[in-house]
């Protein structure tokens, strides 16, 4: 009760929290072996055929790098949990949010140019004035590879977009 009056008569007292993050890596490891073979070629091979015990292993830390939901399935690869008496609360995570699974391309030279220009008014002003013949593309990153190179095949040159530049644009355009 006391901590009570005193954080409302005096705002600068802090609480303390527990908070963990989870932080998904790759990172090398390397393992030892003590080896008894007729040749360095056969204990090389027993070491690859996993035919010999391990003498240690250790993780090569400098070697880590982090993962981005990309390269984890588009599952989140950071996550921020906070301990309460009850478990710890995940309050945070980098999974892909609405939009981040696609990728939005403007495709058509003088477009591209105008987007670099004056980013989307430029497109828009250019729109405006001379119609649209370029093409807007949404393509899912868990499409076929093959089927984003064929709807920019015949373009001179394509700018990728974010969301809210693609949603404005194809707004215009309808």
């Amino acid at each position: 009760m006391l901590l009570l009056i005193l954080k409302t008569l005096n705002p600068l007292i802090m609480e303390n929290f527990t908070i963990y993050k989870d932080t998904k890596i790759t990172v090398w490891e390397r393992e030892s072996f003590f080896v008894s073979a007729k040749s360095l070629e056969q204990a090389i091979q027993l070491v690859r055929e996993d035919k010999v015990e391990r003498d240690d292993i250790e993780q090569l830390f400098d070697t880590s790098i982090d993962l981005s939901p990309d390269e984890n399935g588009y599952q989140p690869t950071v996550e921020i949990l906070h301990k309460t008496k009850d478990g710890n609360v995940n309050v945070y995570d980098n999974s892909p949010k609405e939009g981040d699974e696609s990728i939005f391309l403007l495709c058509g030279k003088v477009y591209c140019d105008a987007f670099d220009e004056n980013g989307n008014q430029g497109v828009i002003q250019l729109m405006k004035e001379v119609g649209f013949d370029g093409a807007l593309i949404q393509w899912e990153k868990t499409d076929d590879p093959l089927k984003l190179l064929q709807l920019t095949n015949g373009f001179e040159s394509w700018v990728q977009l974010h969301k809210e530049e693609f949603d404005e644009l194809n707004n215009t355009i309808v």
